[in-house]
């Protein structure tokens, strides 16, 4: 069985601009800028950052404050050093997933300053599912009776771990599984399909899963195994 070493969280983000806009466009602040504010993906039980830039563009020194608003329930935010102080300073701030619920979410930093008073950035928080990231088409499946298949993955609309193979090991049944967030295992809960009952684990990465598993049908059990690739 191939193992997966990789890091989930590494895939937890997403950057899609250097510096958003401000969500008031014709009052803009005038003595500094925020820079590195992007729309962010956090996925179960991990945490990402922002890495913040508040430059002093003059002529009048300030002090200025950040804060955020909009942020869903289930996420926390911590920081790296002070969220405050007289540009230009830096700031990274770290999303914590506390099991929010899966979403896009319109977020806003707020930026007050001692002599512009309050400007807002708009950004979004992606709480995504641990299964987004091994969800779609795999073409290259082989099984332990050396079946050559293809297979889709998808994902539990209402659960941050399920997914749902398609054509389980070639067999033309639809089978779940429980991915461990934050790992790369994943269980096969013991379920009856077809009168026989399916069990087993495996290991996955974004783009490779295997998996060992049992099928047990009137007293007899059979062991086998997959390899699914894209």
């Amino acid at each position: 069985m191939k193992k997966a070493y990789f890091l989930l969280a590494l895939v937890c983000v997403s950057f899609f601009s250097c510096t958003k806009k401000n969500s008031d466009t014709a009052n803009q602040p005038k003595t500094y800028i925020v820079q590195g504010l992007t729309d962010v993906t956090v996925m179960p039980n991990t945490s990402v950052y922002l890495y913040l830039n508040v430059q002093y563009v003059g002529p009048t020194q300030e002090h200025v404050a950040l804060s955020f608003e909009g942020i869903p329930p289930g996420i926390s935010i911590d920081s790296q050093g002070s969220l405050s102080g007289i540009p230009t300073f830096n700031a990274a701030i770290y999303f914590v997933d506390n099991s929010a619920r899966r979403g896009n979410y319109h977020a806003k930093l707020i930026c007050t300053g001692s002599q512009t008073g309050q400007k807002s950035y708009d950004f979004y928080i992606r709480v995504g599912s641990c299964g987004d990231i091994i969800s779609g088409l795999y073409t290259q499946c082989t099984s332990c009776n050396s079946t050559i298949y293809t297979d889709n993955i998808s994902v539990d609309s209402s659960s941050l771990s399920r997914i749902y193979f398609s054509n389980f090991a070639g067999k033309g049944i639809s089978i779940y599984a429980e991915l461990t967030c934050g790992s790369t295992s994943f269980t096969i809960p013991s379920q009856i399909v077809g009168g026989k009952s399916y069990f087993g684990s495996g290991t996955f990465s974004p783009s490779y899963l295997d998996a060992n598993y049992e099928i047990d049908s009137a007293g007899y059990t059979t062991y086998c195994y997959f390899n699914m690739s894209r």
